[in-house]
């Protein structure tokens, strides 16, 4: 007789079915979702992969656009400056000033200058479709001649002269100085170079690019297509594309059906910033259709044979009703292969990523997914057979190990199982891969199934091979140790400090290699190991091989491992060489104490003992001139004069020298000074010579802020004196004019004082610096040629630098850096 329970279900069978056609709607209602789920997915990837790539582009080809701008910007600035001039322009000159340009640009072909009429004039060498084109009758030369504002415009895509070359013109306004159109400069870019610019992103398989103006006009397309040669195209923008750009929009995805090879796409339109144009970036519906198809169709079958075997059990088990054993046995069958099934579809969904397999324990079955396969470089197809499948596979050092290791886990009462094996790939060659299981267990614990997955370790045992080849080849010392100081692995550059082999100190102690407890520094680096897991940096010596000492700085990490002491990972740095230079910089130090204390003594003497007899020779000249004159005859006073004027100069040579050797050597303390209030002191001291010559000085407001780091005596020396030379070496022909600018560069003031006066030659510009070096004669202009020296010693004194620009005629530019004051 029947238990109560199951008596119960015999006599309703139909309540039988009823569960098992619910159960059946639940697992093809869960194939149903699953499968739309991964559509969705998929459609959601190739729409965020087509955002990201057109985002890119847009961004690449905003960046390309600018550096077109900048570079017809400086084209056109330089033809309005030459056109405004009166000199004619060789159009050698020309033609290779455009080629530089040219060149500075990845993809240009040409570069032209186009006249107010429309004609071209000047273009780079080789131009062969620019001087065939109707420029003066396009749009595009209209825009810029018509709107004063316009910067850089786009032209519509044309045919180059022989029809077999899409072109964009570029094109920038040149406005002359009064105001009047000038024409423009014309840079022409093949579009077949924009679509080389896609392909360099990589675009995934089955991605298309299309590049398209506000007139549904396809400039640019990847990969290119037939239809896409000749003329423009404007019927192959779909009408979702051309309603999103009619409407404004900058940026929306959307789906439509291509009209160049009648695919459906999901694409992302996106416009490029400040232009009128549009990236259309769409993937092929079938690049992730495909892949669906077959991942629907596999879990699709899976749905449809569990339903199947569910309504034949079902029927089975209604038909032998009478039978009680033979009807429990069908619905305990029916029950195990419903939950083998329902655990294999869930693996299968969870494990896509790496190859599984599934094991019948019992029947010694095996089922291996298709990416099992392809991880050994097979074709991909699921496989139902036995073990042998990775037995025959596996390296023969490793089978006989895994097989200890699955009987030993199997024995035991263990659910999981974790294990690594080489597979034979189909090239030949052996494979990493990392096993791991789950052990099904009926209640009595006996084992039924294991099912898991292969994950391919080759990657990671790359980046192992590479983390070890960067230690082992490391020019500083390393080494790995347990806590307690015994080394687990060392590098050579280590071998060479100590002076030992590798067999030496694996296993030992290297006293020293790190910090103990106690008093000092040592103390306290252990105590920050043991709180932070880290030390260093600190210096410390260690034993070397030939029982002398190396000195080495040391720093290292504490790393843990999980529950598990873990080891300390150290860097050795040998500090020999490094000692070896501080003693050699503080000898270099004291002989440059002893130096700085020569050169003070010598400012001594010079400034007393020298200009002493100087002195007396001076007073003894005058004395004999005020005596004697009416004695001697002209040539005599003429000699007297020469003779004071040398004292003079001698005097004068000698106060310009200690002015020159104080320079760095006067003690005071640097602060923030005022640039306008050392340009202004300067300028007061000069207020005789400014008045005398009638000079006129400004001052750009931009210097009204400006504080610079430094000695104001010796700033107010260094503007006085760049100020001074400005008014001695002034054309006679006009009045001096003397301006004063600057701007910050980076942490320094760049200062320019640049005048109108008779110039520099410019294989004179590093002359001029030095001591002693004039270039002109006495009588044409006093000095002892000092003056410029000082201020390039000064401006290098407070940690800046000093040049010269200059046009012979027109006047004379100097640039000085000067660190910016902290705030």
């Amino acid at each position: 007789m029947l238990p109560p329970a199951i008596s119960h279900h015999l006599r309703r069978p139909r309540w039988l079915l009823a569960a098992v056609v619910l159960i059946d709607l639940m697992v093809v209602g869960l194939a149903a979702v699953t499968i739309e789920l991964d559509l969705t997915g998929r459609r959601q990837a190739a729409q965020d992969s087509a955002r990201m790539v057109s985002g890119i582009l847009a961004d690449e080809i905003d960046h390309y656009l600018g550096h077109v701008s900048l570079e017809l910007q400086t084209i056109a600035d330089e033809a309005a400056r030459r056109d405004a001039g009166t000199k004619a322009s060789d159009p050698t000159t020309v033609t290779a000033f455009l080629d530089r340009h040219r060149r500075r640009v990845a993809g240009l072909s040409e570069i032209s200058l186009i006249d107010a009429e429309g004609r071209v004039g000047p273009t780079t060498s080789g131009a062969r479709d620019s001087p065939n084109l109707p420029v003066g009758q396009l749009a595009f030369f209209a825009d810029l001649r018509d709107n004063s504002a316009a910067e850089l415009v786009v032209s519509r895509p044309i045919a180059d002269p022989t029809g077999q070359r899409r072109l964009l013109l570029i094109g920038h306004r040149i406005d002359l100085p009064e105001g009047r159109f000038g024409g423009i400069v014309m840079a022409v870019l093949p579009a077949d170079y924009l679509a080389g610019l896609f392909a360099v992103i990589h675009p995934e398989r089955g991605m298309h690019i299309s590049l398209l103006n506000r007139q549904m006009e396809f400039i640019a397309r990847y990969p290119a297509v037939a239809a896409m040669e000749g003329a423009s195209i404007s019927t192959a923008a779909s009408d979702e594309s051309r309603a999103l750009i009619e409407a404004g929009q900058e940026a929306a995805s959307f789906r439509a059906v291509s009209r160049l090879d009648g695919q459906p796409r999901t694409s992302f339109l996106r416009k490029v910033p400040g232009q009128p144009l549009y990236f259309n970036v769409g993937t092929a519906d079938e690049t992730y259709l495909k892949p669906w198809r077959a991942e629907g169709t596999r879990v699709g079958l899976v749905a449809a044979g569990f339903v199947a075997l569910s309504l034949l059990l079902t029927w089975a088990v209604r038909r032998n009703w009478a039978e009680r054993e033979a009807a429990i046995a069908a619905m305990e069958v029916a029950h195990a292969e419903i939950r083998s099934h329902a655990e294999r579809l869930d693996m299968a969904l969870r494990g896509a990523n790496d190859g599984w397999w599934d094991w019948d324990i019992l029947l010694d079955e095996m089922y291996v997914s298709p990416r099992w396969w392809e991880m050994l470089g097979h074709d991909p197809h699921g496989t139902c057979g036995s073990p042998d499948m990775w037995r025959s596979r596996a390296h023969p050092d490793d089978q006989p190990r895994v097989e200890d290791e699955i009987a030993r886990v199997i024995a035991s009462e263990r659910t999981t199982l974790q294990i690594e094996i080489r597979l034979r790939h189909a090239g030949g060659h052996y494979l990493p891969i990392l096993m791991r299981g789950y052990i099904l267990r009926d209640f009595s614990g006996r084992a039924l199934r294991m099912s898991g997955t292969s994950t391919d370790l080759t990657e990671i045992r790359r980046v192992e091979a590479t983390l070890q080849a960067m230690f082992d080849l490391s020019p500083l010392g390393k080494c790995r140790t347990e806590p307690d100081g015994r080394i687990l692995d060392v590098n050579a550059a280590l071998l060479n400090t100590v002076g030992a082999s590798r067999t030496a100190l694996t296993g030992t102690v290297l006293p020293g290699i790190i910090p103990q407890s106690g008093d000092g520094e040592e103390g306290r680096q252990r105590e920050q190991l043991d709180s932070e897991g880290a030390f260093g940096p600190f210096e410390t010596t260690l034993p070397h091989a030939d029982g002398g000492e190396v000195p080495v700085r040391l720093r290292g990490v504490w790393i843990r491992a999980d529950g598990g002491p873990g080891s300390i990972y150290i860097i050795v740095e040998d500090i020999t060489e490094e000692r070896t230079v501080l003693r050699a910089l503080e000898d270099r130090t004291r002989d440059l104490a002893r130096s700085n204390a020569d050169l003070e003594q010598f400012a001594y003497v010079a400034s007393h003992d020298l200009r002493e007899p100087l002195r007396m020779v001076s007073g003894f000249l005058g004395l004999l001139e005020r005596r004697y004159t009416p004695n001697i005859d002209s040539e005599g006073v003429q000699f007297i004069a020469f003779a004071k004027e040398g004292a003079q100069r001698m005097d004068r040579l000698i106060l310009d020298l200690l002015d020159f050797s104080r320079i760095g050597r006067t003690g005071t303390p640097q602060d923030s000074v005022s640039v306008t209030a050392a340009i202004g002191q300067a300028i007061r001291n000069l207020a005789v010579g400014i008045e005398e010559s009638g000079a006129e000085i400004a001052i750009a407001p931009a210097l009204d802020e400006a504080r610079v780091c430094g000695d104001p005596v010796q700033l107010t020396s260094l503007f006085q004196n760049l100020i001074g030379n400005a008014l001695k070496y002034r054309d006679p022909t006009r009045p001096p004019r003397i301006g004063v600018t600057g701007q910050i560069v980076g942490i320094h003031w760049e200062i320019s004082v640049s005048d109108n006066g008779i110039g520099i030659e410019p294989d004179y510009f590093d002359r001029i610096f030095r001591l002693f070096q004039r270039l002109h004669t006495r009588e044409q202009f006093d000095g002892t040629g000092i003056g410029l020296a000082v201020c390039r010693k000064i401006v290098e004194h407070h940690g800046g630098r000093i040049w010269v620009e200059s046009i012979p005629g027109e006047g004379s530019t100097f640039i000085v850096t000067l660190p910016v004051a902290d705030a």
